[in-house]
């Protein structure tokens, strides 16, 4: 049936090329007759040339035509291409065209328009792939005829219709009389799955290769176990860190290989296999230096949903590990002399557990900021490293040593430093410590230490608290001039209390306005005039009763309570002041006001007092701010600073208490000054003729400088007169007046 189909379309195109030939001498002859009738003879030639024309066309046509139908139907084999293969190929070289026939199912599957092409070699290798030329077109002068070539060839052919080649396969040619065949088979699908085969090996390779340079180069832990825990791979870098070779790694047991360093828990493993996955952190060693690693597991199972295995990625975060003990070392410890901190000290007694006993002795380095003032911080840094260095040094086994804080440091000895003889011994040392003079790279320095001890459990049950019981009787020391130790007492926690009831009584005390200023006269015995009046300040309190001054006023600064306290007094004395200057008797009479150390230096304080003092209308050369030795401890320059500006304000400056603490020649020369007023110390004691020389030597130094001096405590006539003798004419005290609220 298909052959028919060809023969009839071929014969038609034949016999239709012909016919319109045919028909077009005839047309030509008509068109000639009708225009050119004088040139019969012309005519006649024209009819017969295109006669001839026509019919030669034809023959070559229907020859052409017969040999292709000749050679389709001259091979019996040929003939039944269908059934074992896919196309047909015909080369004629005689007329060099190409006769290809289709089979059904090729015509079906790819859509195309018919079942036999006739074209010239020409186009028959343009629809060949430009790489595949060479092996298609087989047909040259080597032909042999008679003889089958069955060499195989594969290549790309596209028919005109269609925009992609399909890939062909070719068993051999057949050689005919006048030309060649060959059978071909559509092998498309074939060829694409071998290319997709082909890259999928390509994939499965390179990701091969990938992962065997994972797990060379990473630096991460990986192995993959099986359910047993057994190494099914590992990577390069797990291998070095179990310090295993590479041939030894397959096969071993990751649970026991974790037991040899010591990480005996394995419910990661059982967490894995029931959950999924899993995470935890070990140590292992590796070359005598341990490793930190944090793992994560992950299940892996098969399409079938079994186990096939498990993955294992360690991240070793030894680095992180010793950064954070850096920072905890950081924060536990100081960073001058490398003791405990305070945070330090407790962390470490609480990791010392259970304690039978413990003995904590606080040491305070007396007036230590005279030392960064005077010698500088650097050599007050070296001095605080040297003291460090011989505290350790006094300690024996079972002590901890902190720097508490700036200047204060504690020893901390436990169960055996801290029986009773240990503790006679450490005493004994320390009382030797505290007049030490120390050396550094470049001078001796000798500082004085007040100490104080608690013990464990003889002092408190709670073991933390000798700390502060410690702190609590060292305080105690602070109320003598020489350095000494004390043991802690029950009483010391008694006061400690009652400060904190005064402080809280003092606060309330301070905004019911119920602290009262007196006011004391400063005489001059020679006229009898009332020089100065000192405001004092007195409280009672509804259930302690009389508290005083030197009692709120040092709760007050121990408290945070002293700005508001002495704001609060020079109110109270400035009201009062300006209300007596009303009083003739008082006309000339200047107002002393005794101002604590943070508030004389204190820049917001003198804009207070200067707008408190101009309130009430009261010139400042009427008011002389009493300064106690005391703050010139602290920063010595800022001190001068604080009261050349007072000074330019036009206040007076009173030394007060000179001789009680503090006492310096230097405070004379560089601070400017207009009184000194000489502590009671010296009055009670006039009687001695060192005191008497001593007085003789102030107030002839005021008078070469042309100040004022003030003798405190006078409370006896031969005191009055003693003092007279001396020149000392501006007395206080009760022998002339009691302390008075005015009225």
């Amino acid at each position: 049936m298909k052959k028919s189909i060809v023969r009839f379309q071929r014969r038609s195109l034949s016999e239709i090329a012909g016919i319109g030939i045919v028909f077009l001498g005839l047309f030509l002859f008509m068109v000639y007759q009708g225009q050119m009738t004088n040139d019969f003879d012309a005519h006649l030639w024209l009819i017969f040339y295109g006669l001839a024309f026509g019919g030669v066309l034809f023959f070559l046509s229907e020859s052409d035509y017969d040999s292709l139908n000749q050679y389709s139907q001259s091979e019996p084999r040929m003939n039944a291409f269908s059934t074992y293969s896919d196309m047909q190929v015909i080369f004629i070289p005689e007329s060099k065209k190409v006769l290809i026939e289709c089979s059904e199912s090729l015509v079906e599957r790819y859509g195309l328009r018919q079942y036999v092409y006739v074209i010239s070699e020409e186009e028959y290798r343009h629809c060949v792939h430009p790489q595949d030329t060479a092996e298609a077109l087989v047909y040259s002068s080597e032909l042999k005829h008679g003889h089958n070539h069955m060499k195989e060839v594969q290549f790309r052919f596209k028919f005109p219709e269609m925009d992609n080649h399909i890939h062909m396969f070719r068993k051999g040619y057949y050689t005919l009389e006048t030309g060649i065949g060959y059978l071909a088979f559509d092998i498309t699908n074939t060829a694409y799955m071998k290319e997709k085969m082909k890259e999928k090996d390509a994939l499965y390779h390179s990701l091969i290769i990938e992962r065997e340079k994972v797990m060379d180069k990473s630096k991460d832990l990986i192995f993959k176990l099986d359910h047993h825990g057994n190494i099914i791979y590992a990577s390069k870098a797990a291998i070095e860190a179990y310090g295993l070779d590479a041939d030894q790694a397959e096969g071993k047991n990751i649970l026991d290989m974790n037991e040899r360093f010591g990480n005996k828990d394995h419910s990661w493993f059982e967490r894995v296999l029931s959950e999924g996955s899993s995470q935890n952190k070990n140590m292992i060693m590796c070359k005598d230096q341990a490793r930190h690693i944090i793992w994560n597991y992950e299940l892996i199972r098969d399409p079938k949903d079994n186990v096939s295995g498990i993955l294992a990625i360690g991240h070793e975060i030894t680095h992180l590990i010793n950064i954070d003990k850096h920072l905890e070392h950081e924060r536990n410890h100081d960073h001058l002399t490398g003791l405990l901190n305070q945070q330090g000290l407790y962390e470490a007694l609480e990791e010392a557990g259970p304690l039978k006993k413990a003995v904590a002795f606080f040491i305070d380095l007396k007036a230590f900021s005279q030392v960064n003032n005077y010698y500088g911080h650097t050599i007050g840094d070296l001095l605080l490293k040297t003291i460090a260095k011989e505290l350790t040094a006094l300690c024996e086994k079972n002590c901890l040593v902190s720097r508490f804080s700036g200047d204060e440091f504690v020893a901390l000895a436990f169960n055996e430093g801290a029986k009773d003889k240990n503790i006679r011994k450490m005493k004994d040392r320390l009382e030797a410590f505290m007049d030490a003079t120390h050396q550094t790279d470049e001078v001796s320095i000798q500082v004085k230490k007040n100490i104080g001890y608690a013990v464990y459990p003889d002092d408190t049950d709670n073991l933390k608290r000798i700390i502060s019981l410690s702190s609590l009787a060292m305080k105690e020391c602070e109320k003598e001039s020489a350095s000494s130790i004390k043991r802690y007492e029950a009483k010391m926690s008694e006061n400690l209390r009652n400060n904190v009831i005064i402080a809280a009584k003092l606060r309330s005390a301070i905004e019911d306005e119920a602290i009262e200023i007196h006011f004391q006269h400063v005489m001059n015995v020679n006229t009898k005039g009332i020089e100065y009046l000192e405001g004092l300040a007195r409280w009672t309190d509804a259930e302690l009763g009389d508290i005083g001054p030197e009692t709120f006023i040092g709760i007050a600064q121990k408290s945070n309570l002293i700005d508001r306290l002495d704001r609060y007094l020079v109110q109270k004395a400035l009201a009062g002041f300006s209300r007596l200057k009303e009083d003739p008797y008082y006309l000339y009479t200047r107002l002393s006001l005794n101002i604590a150390p943070e508030s004389v230096l204190n820049v917001n304080f003198v804009r207070f007092l200067e707008k408190e003092r101009k309130k009430h209308a009261i010139a400042s050369d009427e008011v002389c701010i009493e300064i106690s030795e005391g703050t010139f401890v602290n920063n010595f320059d800022h001190c001068v600073e604080r009261i050349d500006h007072y000074k330019k304000l036009g206040y007076q400056i009173a030394l007060d208490d000179f001789g009680k603490d503090y006492s310096s020649l230097a405070v004379l020369e560089n601070v400017q000054f207009d009184i000194i007023k000489i502590d009671a110390l010296f009055t009670r004691n006039i009687h001695m003729v060192k005191n008497q020389e001593i007085i003789k030597m102030v107030r002839k130094i005021t008078s070469l400088s042309k100040k004022e001096l003030i003798i405190e405590g006078v409370e006896t006539k031969q005191q009055k007169e003693m003092l007279a003798t001396l020149d000392c004419f501006l007395q206080q005290g009760f022998l002339f007046h009691r302390p008075a609220a005015f009225q």
